[in-house]
């Protein structure tokens, strides 16, 4: 009998998350669960939470004053998300998902809370900030700066770009070059995302074109920092919108 008992605690203990001082379920000991609204989503990739050994946990937080309704992605400019989040602490920014190059997810903080990366959206909005060194009108430049700024910590193995590149596009009114994000970062922002938009309610749709919304207030779905303001150009030409949103379709959200 005593063994049984012990057996039947011990897979129990198996199958359940550790509570946060909110008593939110904050880490599924299968690491591939999100937090959205202090519940546990199943988000299908590799997850590491803000309560997890190696997490990042943002001290930037806000009340939100308004149900969210939009998902924005950014490329972090920084080229890994441990480096994004320095660069985050450091301006007083906050966001709350990274997405670094071979994929792995990062949550800072519960989606319950604000973040503040999109200005005047960041009360109806959720941020992802994907590891990128961005795009930038001087190719060369970009090539300098590419796959890490000097001076950033180079991951031991460094995903390639899901397409070679640079890569050329157009974006308010501007030629710009990047390099492709990669495939891990693609299958693992898909996946997110999808999670989020059940766990949100948002829609799996994203706007068609390279510029600002007409009203960007009214939007509910999926968009980039360009699509708020004429002052932002993530995440980027090279991003590949129909691909993500295959992704994010194909993840069943």
């Amino acid at each position: 009998m005593r063994r049984l008992l012990a057996l039947l605690l011990l897979f129990g203990c198996a199958g359940a998350g550790r509570r946060g001082a909110g008593g939110e379920e904050t880490a599924p000991i299968d690491g591939r669960h999100i937090v959205v609204n202090g519940r546990r989503v199943a988000a299908g990739t590799r997850v590491v939470l803000w309560t997890e050994p190696g997490g990042f946990r943002t001290n930037d937080f806000g009340t939100r004053k308004g149900e969210v309704r939009q998902i924005v992605l950014h490329y972090d400019a920084a080229g890994t998300s441990a480096q994004c989040f320095k660069v985050l602490e450091r301006r007083g920014l906050s966001v709350h998902f990274m997405v670094d190059l071979d994929g792995t997810v990062y949550q800072t903080c519960d989606t319950s809370v604000r973040a503040y990366h999109a200005g005047k959206f960041n009360d109806v909005s959720v941020g992802i900030e994907i590891a990128n060194v961005g795009a930038y009108a001087d190719r060369a430049e970009l090539e300098r700066l590419w796959p890490v700024p000097q001076g950033v910590a180079r991951p031991p193995h460094l995903p390639p770009p899901a397409r070679p590149g640079p890569l050329r596009g157009r974006i308010h009114g501007r030629d710009l070059w990047q390099q492709d994000f990669t495939e891990e970062q693609y299958e693992a922002l898909g996946a997110l995302v999808a999670a989020l938009c059940r766990g949100l309610g948002v829609p799996a749709e994203a706007p068609t074109g390279k510029g600002v919304l007409r009203s960007p207030e009214a939007w509910r779905g999926i968009l980039g920092h360009y699509h708020l303001t004429a002052q932002k150009t993530d995440p980027g030409p090279a991003f590949d919108w129909e691909r993500f949103l295959g992704l994010v379709r194909r993840n069943g959200p």
